[in-house]
């Protein structure tokens, strides 16, 4: 199992780490492997650097996307697949 940890907004990294808490304590109890990647490197890996803060833009347009959530639901699949082809 793969999830992202943030490195922006307070709000957002606090329900993150509660959600990644529960998350690492279902995949112990059930032996399953956790892996938590910073969304930044995510996105460095399937996008490559997008200069000028403008990384959600670029993430949308990169999956035709206007929706944001959708586009980085789309991303985290593309890393997923490139993580599991390694």
């Amino acid at each position: 199992m793969i999830t992202c940890m943030p490195v922006r907004m307070y709000n957002v990294i606090a329900s993150q780490n509660r959600m990644i808490g529960m998350l690492q304590y279902l995949c112990d109890k059930n032996n399953i492997e956790l892996t938590i990647q910073r969304d930044n490197v995510v996105r460095k890996e399937v996008l490559g650097t997008v200069t000028g803060g403008k990384y959600k833009e670029a993430i949308m347009e990169n999956y035709n996307q206007k929706s944001e959530h959708i586009a980085d639901a789309m991303m985290f699949c593309d890393y997923l697949e490139k993580t599991l082809d390694n």
